[in-house]
C-alpha cells in the first residue's frame, strides 16, 4: 500500500507544543503500527508538514509510527511543533521501531519535544 498525504496536517491546533508537558491537549497520537501490526508500505508525505502531534503514553515502540517493516518507506515531510513521551521502550519522533528506509524527513528541533 502506498499512503500520500495531499495537505499539511495540524493536530491540537491553536496550542503550543512548548506547553503540551504541563498541559495535555485535546488530541493524543496513536502510533501507526505497533510490534504485532508492524506498517508496511509506503508513506510520501509529499513535503508537507505535520504538526501539532502529542503522545504521552507507556507503549513500546512509539512515535509517529510505532513499528515500521523493513520493507517500507517512509519519506517527504516535516514533522515540528509536536511532543512524544513514553516510559515504554523505543521512543522516537517519527519512528520507536524503524526497520525500512527513511528519506527527506526534516524535524524541527524547537519546540519538538521527545522525553
Amino acid at each position: 500500500k502506498t499512503i500520500k498525504l495531499h495537505s499539511d496536517i495540524t493536530m491540537n491546533q491553536g496550542q503550543n507544543a512548548s506547553d503540551f508537558s504541563a498541559v495535555a491537549p485535546s488530541e493524543s497520537w496513536t502510533p501507526i503500527g505497533d510490534r504485532y501490526f508492524q506498517f508496511k508500505g509506503t508513506f510520501d508525505g509529499q513535503m508537507h508538514i505535520i504538526s501539532g502531534v502529542y503522545f504521552n503514553d507507556s507503549s513500546l515502540y512509539s512515535g509517529l509510527f510505532g513499528t515500521v517493516n523493513t520493507d517500507s518507506v517512509i519519506k517527504n515531510f516535516s514533522l515540528k511543533d509536536s511532543y512524544f513521551k513514553s516510559t515504554g521502550n523505543d521512543l522516537g519522533s517519527v519512528s520507536g521501531y524503524a526497520a525500512g528506509k527513511f528519506e527527506n524527513i526534516y524535524l524541527f528541533l524547537r519546540p519538538l519535544i521527545i522525553v
